[in-house]
């Protein structure tokens, strides 16, 4: 049974609370030093650090004045921000892919492992649930291309044409000169010949050509769509 004749002292209480943010101190020194084993489980946990301190930072701030203790929080706080800055400048997400590069080393990170699972949901024909896994990519790094792609790749697979071409001019926009999205100007170039809209067809199948104007099989693409040879000038080796 408690005695509450005997409450603990208010400098015993604030020890504890000056012992609680030397700790959060020591972890965030921890989190920090291996941020380079995984990009996105290092930020998801620093940002788990921040809100911790900032909440610690409130709750003193509600006990009471206690200026030394709230000013250190409150200077950890803005250390680990300093400190997450040039983290983020030096490193690189694929934008489909999702891969991460750091200059020297290159990883796959949750958004790789999502991309494969929804690819494999798509070959499964389970569409709703690879449309599930872009908006899941999505949350997780917004405005993330790699998502869009997803979309068009369902769209497509799915016949929805309308909502495929949609996905197409987004991502054309997003990545312009991106190798890897070819089958999205072919792609949209069909869609809009089908639909009675050659010139802007011929147009979306040109800017391609202007990009890689070597491509044989984006040549190939453009004589098969309109029967004729670009009318751009491309110098074959």
């Amino acid at each position: 049974m408690s005695d509450d004749t005997n409450p603990r002292p208010k400098e015993t209480r604030w020890g504890l609370i000056i012992a609680t943010v030397v700790v959060c101190a020591a972890v965030f020194g921890f989190l920090y030093k291996h941020t380079v084993d995984s990009y996105n489980n290092r930020l998801e946990l620093k940002d788990d650090t921040i809100d911790m301190l900032e909440r610690e930072n409130k709750r003193l701030a509600e006990e009471g004045p206690v200026p030394e203790a709230v000013k250190r929080l409150e200077e950890q706080i803005e250390e680990l921000r300093n400190q997450l800055k040039p983290l983020t400048m030096v490193t690189k997400i694929d934008q489909i892919t999702g891969r991460c590069d750091m200059g020297m080393m290159r990883f796959g990170t949750e958004l790789t492992t999502d991309l494969a699972a929804a690819q494999k949901l798509i070959e499964e024909k389970k569409y709703d649930l690879a449309l599930a896994k872009a908006d899941e990519m999505e949350a997780k790094l917004p405005d993330f291309v790699g998502s869009v792609y997803l979309r068009f790749k369902i769209y497509q697979a799915k016949d929805f044409d309308v909502d495929a071409a949609t996905a197409a001019r987004s991502l054309i926009s997003k990545l312009p000169e991106d190798k890897r999205i070819e089958e999205v100007y072919v792609f949209l170039a069909n869609h809009l010949l089908n639909k009675g809209k050659k010139r802007e067809a011929e147009e979306t199948c040109l800017k391609a050509l202007a990009l890689w104007p070597k491509d044989e099989k984006l040549l190939e693409s453009f004589k098969r769509l309109f029967g004729y040879e670009p009318s751009i000038n491309i110098t074959k080796d």
